[in-house]
């Protein structure tokens, strides 16, 4: 399972896996660590993550307070904190940017 960690990420939405009590910075760092990143790596990572997906500014706020799309990104940032091969997005669609229109026929 362990190799198959390496090359994989998974974004599930609906169950996100960020720990409300910890900052956005502290997830991003502690997804690497659980995804091996090398120490030296793991801090750039973590901002260039977390400014690709907008969270770069609140990185010092609980994940609890973030609305459900901020944890939403944050959850795919943390997928993505070890450079995975292969990610699988779970309803992808719920990802989509805010800015775009809506249309209910996707929920």
């Amino acid at each position: 399972m362990a190799r198959i960690n390496k090359w994989v990420g998974i974004v599930v939405p609906e169950n996100s896996n960020v720990y409300d009590e910890m900052s956005a910075w502290d997830n991003l760092i502690f997804a690497a660590q659980l995804y091996r990143v090398p120490r030296d790596k793991r801090q750039s990572k973590a901002k260039d993550l977390l400014e690709l997906f907008g969270l770069y500014e609140r990185r010092r706020d609980r994940a609890g307070v973030f609305s459900k799309g901020m944890k939403r990104r944050l959850t795919t940032a943390a997928a993505l904190v070890h450079t995975p091969s292969l990610l699988f997005l779970d309803e992808p669609i719920r990802l989509r940017r805010p800015e775009l229109p809506h249309d209910p026929k996707l929920d």
